[in-house]
């Protein structure tokens, strides 16, 4: 298995990692104040919702050079939770939007990435490949 070149997903998921424990914070009050007026069950989600992004994009930014399609994986995974804690705090936690982008930013260069032993682009290798017929 090749593994990858850039320290860019490691980075994403420990700093999206940090922007999410602020917005932890944000989805427990919000989710304490949602127990108060009788609904059942939103401490647990808010808590779930803002803990899952936390463990999987430093999961997922650890795994970025080793296996980068787990490591994208993992960080689409703490991009879709933290649009869903994002969503669970009614859109006012910046915390959650600002981890967002970060994990999106990570998964899509834990994807795009280049490998060790490639010496050449993707699109330069598809150009290549017609001269050489």
């Amino acid at each position: 298995m090749n593994k990858g070149t850039s320290n860019i997903p490691l980075i994403a998921g420990i700093v999206g990692a940090l922007f999410m424990l602020p917005g932890l914070m944000c989805s427990v009050c919000i989710g304490g104040i949602a127990e108060l007026g009788g609904t059942t069950g939103a401490l647990a989600g808010s808590v779930i919702f803002g803990v899952a992004p936390i463990v999987t994009g430093i999961a997922g930014g650890v795994m970025g050079k080793s296996n980068p399609q787990r490591a994208m994986i993992l960080l689409a995974v703490s991009a879709v939770t933290a649009l869903v804690g994002w969503h669970l705090t009614a859109y006012t936690s910046l915390f959650h939007l600002a981890a967002l982008a970060i994990f999106v930013l990570g998964a899509i260069t834990a994807k795009t990435q280049k490998m060790e032993g490639d010496q050449t682009d993707p699109a330069q290798r598809q150009q290549q490949q017609p001269q050489q017929q």
